[in-house]
């Protein structure tokens, strides 16, 4: 992000004159006599210039530093001459007193955001899309098994309440595909194997952790899906 910043002075001479000078890139030094309230007619001129368009924010002070007026905040301004006018008024819309004050201008290019990396997720890309080849693993638990099948690998997650419990990754590192699993809680172990054709997964539940509601559900299964379309298959099928 590339910033320009510049200052200028004002002197408010018995609350009817007022000199300004400075900016960004000013035009010369001007007096200027105005009458400090609110008119359209009794309006102080800040002039600056900006090499490139930007937004830019403008604020006056006192001479001991104190803020007396934001007069623009992050407005959108393009490249070139520009004024922003003072009414010599304090941000509680009160005449300020007189005395010399300062006037700062600074511009920016506006605040983005530029994605840059995941880390530890070779998901592509690292959030969930519909081909199940974003995203990674599981939320609630750790990957506890690995399989090799034809053209990868397969790693297991005990369970997952959101993303993904048995995912296989390319040669290339990369997420290839990912499945849910059957039920969100409950499933504190997990083992893989294949045969070439389907992905075998045993797990364990373990109720003692569990909420009541999860104690009848303990029990041990064993599941296979065909790695062809990764689709639950019964056995003897």
């Amino acid at each position: 992000m590339r910033n320009s910043f510049a200052v200028g002075s004002i002197a408010v001479l018995c609350l009817a004159h007022v000199l300004a000078s400075a900016g960004v890139r000013t035009s010369p030094a001007n007096d200027i006599a105005i009458k400090t309230g609110s008119s359209a007619d009794s309006q102080l001129e800040l002039r600056y210039t900006l090499p490139s368009a930007g937004f830019v924010t403008l604020v006056i002070d006192d001479a001991h530093g104190r803020r007396v007026r934001n007069l623009i905040g992050a407005a959108p301004r393009g490249a070139g001459a520009h004024t922003e006018l003072w009414d010599g008024a304090d941000d509680q819309g009160q005449p300020v007193p007189a005395g010399p004050y300062r006037w700062r201008v600074l511009r920016h290019n506006g605040v983005g955001i530029e994605y840059l990396l995941s880390y530890g997720n070779p998901g592509t890309p690292p959030w969930a899309t519909a081909d199940s080849k974003g995203g990674w693993g599981a939320d609630h638990t750790l990957p506890q098994a690995a399989i090799t099948i034809p053209g990868g690998v397969v790693l297991g997650w005990p369970m997952a309440e959101s993303g993904w419990f048995l995912v296989g990754v390319g040669p290339d590192g990369r997420k290839d595909w990912g499945l849910k699993n059957r039920f969100a809680f409950g499933d504190t172990l997990i083992n893989l194997a294949s045969d070439g054709q389907y992905l075998y997964v045993a797990s364990e539940q373990n109720a003692a952790p569990l909420m009541r509601y999860y104690k009848k559900m303990a029990h041990s299964v064993l599941y296979r899906y065909r790695l062809s379309d990764r689709k639950l298959a019964r056995f003897g099928d």
